[in-house]
């Protein structure tokens, strides 16, 4: 679990606010006023009948647009790691469900962009010692999701081992720029270069 929040703390991904009544009213407040919300709450989704241990979001300075993902507690062990599953989505939009009343995110309808995207964050931390992607060939590659979307998949998951995360590469390091050094001119390419301006700036003149 420690590896789990380490990485995704690393690779700039912050939790996102339990789903109350205080929640819901910051949300809409931030739909209305067009404001950026990064930890605003997802609707509660389950896996085997679980809730998920994590929740976690990347957003821009809008609500309308942000990645968000959960993360589902170990079902068991491979190779004598625990086993977590994570779901993500890249919400492009803001709609209104009928059935349900109340607003919702429209997704991009391409969900492998969001898979890649994740791998590629908590790759660059330096906590993930090996990917590799699992075929599934039973997952529809035309499904749609509860409120309608389209989901246009491979049907791959992508399957990460974390090592400790012990000191993890972050995303929001500041990176400071080598300095720029330029070669020093030869004493023959200096007086060239006196010679060319005099000549430019005396004689012709």
């Amino acid at each position: 679990a420690r590896a789990v929040e380490a990485v995704f703390d690393a690779a700039g991904w912050g939790i996102t606010d339990p789903l109350t009544s205080q929640s819901t009213y910051a949300t809409l407040r931030a739909i209305v006023e067009n404001q950026g919300y990064r930890a605003a709450p997802m609707s509660t989704l389950l896996l085997d009948g679980r809730p998920p241990a994590y929740t976690y979001a990347k957003t821009l300075n809008t609500f309308f647009q942000r990645h968000h993902l959960r993360v589902f507690g170990s079902l068991g062990e491979h190779e004598g790691a625990a086993v977590w599953t994570a779901s993500s989505t890249h919400d492009s939009g803001i709609g209104f469900a009928t059935r349900a009343r109340t607003f919702i995110h429209v997704i991009d309808q391409n969900i492998d962009v969001e898979r890649d995207k994740v791998v590629f964050d908590l790759v660059l931390t330096g906590c993930v010692d090996g990917v590799s992607y699992v075929d599934r060939p039973w997952v529809p590659r035309d499904a749609s999701n509860a409120t309608g979307d389209a989901l246009i998949t491979d049907g791959r998951a992508a399957v990460l081992r974390l090592n400790d995360c012990a000191a993890p590469r972050r995303a929001d390091a500041v990176v400071e720029s080598a300095p720029i050094v330029r070669p020093t001119p030869s004493a023959a390419t200096r007086m060239a270069r006196d010679i060319t301006l005099w000549f430019r700036n005396d004689l012709l003149r």
